[in-house]
């Protein structure tokens, strides 16, 4: 499963992101897409994930939903964990999480 996510307040996310992680998608051989944003989607990104059903949009509102209150939400108390992105040989990408 691939996840990208945008955090654009000004903007919304316009269908060429969907289309990219659809082709990224397909190149690296990942049963799943979401793309994430902290804004809104254009209709026609809409339009572009639901044609296939390929990939999965997540606006800032649902986003919102889904985290809950910032006042509900558990203390966790694992590490930070931060995700780099890297090519491997094989020219598919791979993730590589590295601890804070």
């Amino acid at each position: 499963m691939l996840v990208q996510v945008k955090h654009w307040n000004a903007y919304k996310v316009p269908h060429n992101e969907v289309h990219q992680l659809i082709g990224l998608m397909v190149n690296a051989r990942a049963d799943a897409a979401t793309l994430v944003t902290s804004s809104e989607f254009t209709n026609a990104a809409i339009e572009a994930a639901t044609r296939n059903g390929l990939a999965q949009l997540i606006d800032g509102a649902e986003l919102r939903t889904m985290l809950g209150s910032p006042l509900k939400r558990p203390a966790i108390d694992a590490p930070l964990v931060r995700l780099r992105f890297i090519r491997s040989d094989d020219s598919f990408p791979t993730v590589d999480g590295l601890a804070a």
